[in-house]
């Protein structure tokens, strides 16, 4: 759902949003090492953006 979406926003899709909070220690690994993307998670959405830093 997260690779789908650019963001998540809370108010919008409540039940997204917890469930890609809840689950993010797992999913952090592949997005970041995998895809290469950084994944940003404030208390109203969840975000992912290019990690052009990366080596």
């Amino acid at each position: 759902m997260l690779l789908e979406n650019y963001w998540i926003i809370k108010d919008e899709d409540k039940e997204t949003f917890y469930r890609i909070r809840d689950s993010i220690s797992s999913l952090r690994p592949f997005i970041s090492d995998k895809l290469g993307y950084q994944t940003i998670i404030t208390p109203q959405i969840i975000k992912h953006s290019f990690n052009v830093f990366r080596r």
